[in-house]
């Protein structure tokens, strides 16, 4: 089953304080790149907080390699988001030293995409909006496909991508645009899925993170 998990839009928990407050904010215009990795960390907080953690250091990233081209006020945006994962390094340290923040972002991810799998239809070339998966079921699928595929994208901090896990981006970034487009057309609504996300040109990826003590 597929549950919220991996549904844009679905609220879960943050952490407390500043960082809870942060979540709830939208980047600046300027830092637009950034804001599909900051929305799939707010839908991940609760869950699975080690993963939503490395979205939004990969998201801080982003906003450091575009700071160049950053006014006053979005630099202001920058610090508040740098202040908060310091907080949430601190209340997960417990959590990253039991184990490799990499590892736990890569099993969910392969874990996500392989749920995306099992519940997809992909003989369903054209959707039927009077069956009960066109209306429910599909949706969730596209968006664990699109979630599954901007997790992925998050590991490349730590290092490029291993040719399986950059095919199974590309195959989860492909079917989750393809399902979206088709259900949008199905449905007549707009796609559950944000079909103008690619991952994150090689010009904006920072060095790799070291690896935690």
């Amino acid at each position: 089953r597929l549950g919220r998990l991996a549904c844009p839009g679905a609220r879960s928990a943050t952490v407390h304080g500043r960082s809870s407050r942060m979540a709830s904010q939208q980047p600046p215009p300027a830092l637009e790149p950034m804001r599909v990795y900051l929305d799939r960390s707010r839908e991940l907080q609760a869950a699975k907080p080690i993963v939503a953690h490395y979205l939004r250091v990969f998201a801080m990233n982003i906003a450091l390699q575009l700071r160049s081209r950053l006014r006053p006020a979005d630099l202001v945006y920058v610090s508040s988001l740098m202040d908060s994962l310091e907080q949430e390094r601190t209340q997960l340290e417990a959590q990253r030293a039991a184990k490799h923040p990499q590892e736990t972002i890569r099993e969910f991810a392969i874990d996500l995409s392989n749920r995306a799998r099992s519940a997809d239809k992909p003989e369903v070339s054209i959707p039927n909006p009077s069956q009960r998966w066109t209306i429910v079921d599909a949706p969730k699928v596209a968006q664990a496909y699109h979630a599954s595929a901007v997790v992925l994208d998050s590991l490349r901090q730590f290092a490029p991508l291993a040719p399986d896990l950059a095919q199974r981006q590309q195959s989860a970034h492909k079917r989750s645009q393809q399902l979206s487009l088709a259900l949008s057309r199905a449905l007549r609504s707009p796609p559950c899925v944000p079909v103008d996300w690619r991952p994150l040109p090689a010009s904006l990826l920072a060095p790799p993170l070291p690896s935690p003590p």
